[in-house]
């Protein structure tokens, strides 16, 4: 049996080596195409100036955050400004630490006062300071 070769300068690649490169320089080449759906999924980082950008309407529950939020800001912006907000379903949790239980009692009256707030659990801590 002979066996049939290409002849390179100095280099013998059997013509069977010489197809197998080949189908693996394709499928390579293939698999490293850029795909036309995950082009259309990905969103560019940044944006040309006067570019029209789309912004996704907020849930529910973004907008109860924001919403209690600003009526700590109105209430008592510096007492209320560790206390976080969790909201999930309309449910509002309360966490963090006040320096007075009147702060505690704005933050709860505000939650409750924000349209879709469905239940309200507070788990606020009244700081009190030590006067020596």
């Amino acid at each position: 049996m002979m066996n049939r070769s290409t002849r390179t300068p100095g280099r013998d690649i059997p013509i069977s080596g010489g197809v197998f490169l080949v189908a693996l320089v394709l499928v390579i080449g293939a698999a490293c195409a850029p795909d036309p759906a995950a082009r259309q999924r990905s969103r560019p980082t940044m944006r040309a100036l006067g570019e029209k950008v789309s912004v996704e309407a907020a849930g529910p529950d973004e907008t109860i955050t924001r919403e209690i939020r600003r009526l700590f800001a109105l209430a008592n912006p510096t007492g209320l400004s560790r206390v976080s907000i969790e909201v999930n379903d309309g449910n509002v949790v309360l966490g963090g630490v006040v320096p007075t239980p009147q702060a505690a009692r704005q933050a709860e009256a505000a939650a409750w006062s924000t349209a879709g707030v469905r239940q309200v659990t507070s788990r606020i801590l009244v700081q009190h300071r030590v006067v020596r």
